[in-house]
């Protein structure tokens, strides 16, 4: 996953775009960090977060399963409140390797006034997690996403994968799945329980004003 990151972000950096980079695990992070030191003329565009996105600050630990180190999975705890994103670990089952992460609300890691034209987003379920703390002012001014979608692994954070495509939706976002525009019920129903796939969204209008 880091050494993927490295090539994507170094593409698009390379294309004169500014990239915002946020990667969770310190392993992944130090891929990018030494792909930069390599291409020191990209390191202006490029604004590394070691930090995982969530609804909120806390601190949360990652794991990832034997047989693929760089597959790290989110476990977020709070007692007293509502909140329990559980990692998955598949394969073996057992950990591999494990660190502690703090996580940060996506508006808070882009600025107000800087433009988001592309995201790209895969975060083995959490990505639901990762956007709700974006409503405020990134979300609105997203112009096109692209995300892994797993409803399986979705249901292993304690989200309703539904809910994530109705928060995309709810942003004036469309979206799309092999070129076709998503029905939220109809699509869940025609992927295998297992299935982990692509989807796109893109602008089609202004998010709607939040309520006074």
């Amino acid at each position: 996953v880091g050494s993927e990151m490295c090539i994507r972000d170094r593409y698009v950096a390379a294309l004169g775009y500014k990239v915002i980079a946020v990667e969770a695990s310190q392993e992944n992070a130090n891929l990018i960090r030494y792909s930069l030191c390599l291409n020191p003329e990209l390191k202006s565009r490029i604004k590394l977060h070691n930090i995982a996105l969530a609804e909120k600050r806390m601190r949360c630990a990652m794991a990832s399963p034997e047989g693929n180190s760089g597959n790290m999975n989110m476990d977020c705890k709070e007692v007293g409140r509502a909140l329990d994103f559980t990692g998955w670990l598949h394969w073996s089952g057992r950990r591999h390797r494990e660190e502690t992460v703090m996580t940060v609300p996506l508006d808070d890691v882009v600025g107000k006034n800087e433009r988001v034209d592309v995201m790209k987003i895969d975060t083995q379920g959490f990505e639901y997690n990762a956007l709700v703390g974006g409503q405020k002012h990134v979300l609105p001014k997203l112009r096109y996403l692209q995300s892994e979608f797993s409803p399986f692994m979705l249901q292993k954070q304690h989200t309703n994968p539904e809910d994530y495509l109705k928060l995309l939706g709810g942003h004036g976002l469309e979206v799309h799945y092999q070129g076709a525009p998503v029905r939220d019920s109809v699509f869940l129903r025609t992927l295998p329980r297992d299935a982990i796939v692509d989807i796109t969204a893109r602008r089609v209008a202004p998010a709607p004003a939040p309520a006074p």
